[in-house]
């Protein structure tokens, strides 16, 4: 809605939007696989901005996105295996033909029904389990398992090297979207990395490194040089006015006014 209320003609508006849909859905699948899966805690993505060498934050941001990567595989998991914890299992279990219970059940409540499995003496329900789980996670690799790396690449939320690896680094047009959507009119620097926070978890600084991390996950001279090189990379964009030593201001130029 923001977007769609700024003042870009036509065609324009359309990059902008196709970004930050993505990158809500993909905040979305994670919450939800975090839910799933029983963390406490809420996930973050660690952004390396472009820096002239190799630097330990390159290392979490890559670690990071990993983690974040096998999100929905494990969600899957914790919602098949949950079902060891309902009643219908447990009377599946104590069946006569337990195997051919389980069977039904699985049928009923995942609608699987395998071709290349039947009851029998080896069939235990716990085999039958590890059959279902296989499966699942087979056609997720080709599916929903695709889409928190596929659509980061889209988006160049996130960026690949060869014998490099894959991490959190966003190219200009993404930034030029986070500007437009979080900024009204202008926001000082250190409340806009508060606000790419607290709305899209997304970690830049020394702040929300220690708001994600609950302690800093390395020495804060990194975390304050990632976030000067943004300040540079936003005022290059034209995004950014420095007034003076302590006072910085993100401007979006795209529908407000200075």
């Amino acid at each position: 809605l923001k977007l769609l209320n700024l003042r870009i003609p036509g065609a324009s508006i359309l990059d902008p939007l196709m970004r930050m849909t993505a990158l809500n859905m993909l905040l979305y699948i994670m919450r939800r696989s975090f839910e799933e899966i029983g963390e406490g805690s809420e996930p973050c993505m660690v952004l390396e901005i472009a820096a002239p060498r190799k630097t330990a934050l390159f290392e979490l941001s890559n670690e990071n996105y990993s983690q974040n990567r096998t999100l929905t595989r494990r969600a899957l998991q914790a919602n098949i295996s949950s079902i060891k914890k309902t009643n219908d299992w447990l009377t599946a279990c104590n069946e006569r033909s337990s195997s051919q219970a389980v069977l039904e059940l699985f049928k009923k409540r995942f609608k699987w029904e395998p071709k290349n499995i039947s009851a029998g003496k080896n069939r235990t329900p716990d085999y039958i389990l590890g059959e279902l789980l296989k499966a699942a996670q087979k056609r997720h690799k080709a599916h929903v398992g695709n889409v928190l790396p596929d659509w980061s690449r889209r988006i160049a939320l996130s960026g690949a090297r060869r014998r490099t690896g894959t991490w959190y680094s966003p190219d200009d047009a993404l930034l030029k979207a986070l500007v437009m959507t979080i900024v009204e009119d202008r926001e000082e620097y250190n409340r806009f990395l508060s606000e790419l926070y607290a709305r899209y978890r997304i970690v830049v600084g020394v702040a929300e490194a220690e708001k994600a991390f609950g302690s800093l996950p390395m020495d804060e001279r990194i975390l304050a040089e990632n976030a000067t090189r943004l300040e540079q990379r936003l005022r290059t964009l034209g995004l950014l006015h420095r007034l003076s030593d302590d006072c910085a201001y993100v401007v979006n130029s795209f529908g407000g006014s200075e």
